[in-house]
C-alpha cells in the first residue's frame, strides 16, 4: 500500500508540466535574422531581426526593448518604408512588422586617436534560451512575446 501511494504521488508530480506562455495579442508569422559584417578593419557586426506578426485583437501598442543572443536593444514598429515608430494603433487581423538590431562595438582610428563606438549592451533575456527572441510591449493583454522560430538568412559580407 505504501509503495502504491508513493507511485501515485510520483506519477502525479511528473504529469504536471509548465505551460508555455501563449501570447493573447499576436501570432508569429515569421522572424528573420540577417547578419551584416563590415568591410573595413575595426567596423562592427550588426544583426538585424525582422518580425512579422498577425494581430489577434485591436489595441494601441507601445514597444520597448528586445533581447537576442545575449544582447539588448531598442525595437521599433515599421509603420511604412520610411517611418519606424514606438507606438501604433493595431487593428485585428492586420500584419505588423517590427525591426530590431544588435551591434558589436566598433574601433575606429588608431594610435592615440582610437575611437570606440559602443554596441548593444550585453544583457540576457529575462526568460527563454539565449537563442530565442524576446521583446516587451504595452497595450495588449500580454506584455511580452517570446519566440524561438527564427529563420537565419545568408550573411552579408562587406566589400
Amino acid at each position: 500500500m505504501k509503495t502504491l501511494s508513493i507511485a501515485i504521488i510520483l506519477t502525479l508530480l511528473f504529469s504536471f508540466r509548465c505551460q508555455q506562455h501563449q501570447n493573447k495579442d499576436f501570432s508569429v508569422l515569421k522572424i528573420e535574422e540577417k547578419t551584416y559584417f563590415g568591410g573595413v578593419a575595426g567596423s562592427g557586426v550588426t544583426t538585424t531581426y525582422r518580425i512579422v506578426l498577425k494581430a489577434k485583437r485591436s489595441f494601441e501598442m507601445t514597444v520597448d526593448s528586445a533581447y537576442s543572443k545575449g544582447k539588448k536593444d531598442q525595437i521599433f514598429i515599421v509603420k511604412d518604408s520610411f517611418n519606424l515608430v514606438e507606438r501604433l494603433k493595431i487593428e485585428k487581423g492586420k500584419e505588423i512588422v517590427l525591426s530590431f538590431s544588435t551591434r558589436t562595438a566598433s574601433e575606429l582610428g588608431g594610435g592615440d586617436y582610437q575611437m570606440i563606438i559602443p554596441g548593444s549592451p550585453e544583457k540576457a533575456a529575462p526568460i527563454g534560451k539565449a537563442s530565442d527572441l524576446f521583446f516587451y510591449y504595452k497595450g495588449g493583454k500580454s506584455d511580452y512575446l517570446l519566440s524561438e522560430k527564427i529563420k537565419k538568412l545568408p550573411d552579408v559580407l562587406g566589400n
